[in-house]
């Protein structure tokens, strides 16, 4: 009797990834921030790892389907999975305006104009964005303009500079605006007083005189 043995020979197959993916949460940042890199893998039945490198000097940065990173510079990443190379991916850190500016003065009367003016270097590729808080305003110059209120209180100028890559910075001054002030001393009124002969027996024409009578005059309301 001949046994004949066979043997079964089982082979685990895996195949490999046609393609492997990077993706960002965002790729331009205002400034210093937080960014997640994913990797994503099509037509792979086994299992691998995920591999994060800096495209530009080529160091192994984390492992893991994702990767999270603060950045301060524009900086380029891929990924590997297997013997697989996702394509690079940039994320542009954009720098921030630092926006200023001065008024001429922060206490004015109603009515009395002062200069609000950009101070910081202007940038012909960004947007301005004046707010006067309710005040008549005329432009003086590049960036530059004359505002005045006619009701008293606290006034905010605000000013947004907005970038081509949209970042933005917003800044702000205050403008007390007080009424319109009459100091203890002889007036001379703006236009003729008759005093009232009739009921005084006073028969004059008088622009300023030491005596306290009843008023109405349009410059002391």
């Amino acid at each position: 009797i001949i046994l004949l043995a066979t043997a079964l020979l089982f082979i685990t197959s895996k195949t490999y990834a046609s393609s492997v993916t990077a993706t960002a949460s965002s790729t331009s940042l205002c400034g210093p921030g937080s960014v997640t890199l994913t990797g994503t893998e099509s037509g792979y039945s086994g299992g691998s790892t995920y591999t994060w490198y800096n495209a530009a000097s080529g160091q192994q940065l984390a492992t893991g389907s994702t990767y999270t990173t603060t950045l301060t510079t524009t900086t380029t990443f891929y990924v590997k999975y297997g013997s697989h190379q996702s394509g690079n991916i940039t994320v542009t850190v954009n720098s921030i305006p630092a926006t200023t500016f001065s008024i001429s003065s922060s206490t004015v009367n109603a009515g009395t104009a002062v200069t609000a003016q950009l101070t910081s270097t202007y940038n012909s590729s960004n947007t301005y964005t004046w707010n006067f808080d309710g005040g008549t305003n005329t432009s003086t110059g590049t960036q530059q303009y004359s505002v005045s209120w006619s009701t008293p209180g606290v006034k905010t100028i605000s000013l947004i500079e907005t970038s081509a890559s949209g970042c933005s910075d917003t800044t702000y001054q205050q403008v007390t605006v007080g009424g319109l002030t009459v100091t203890s001393s002889n007036y001379a009124f703006s236009q003729t007083v008759t005093l009232n002969t009739s009921a005084t027996n006073i028969s004059s024409t008088l622009y300023s005189f030491p005596a306290l009578v009843y008023i109405k005059e349009d410059a002391l309301k």
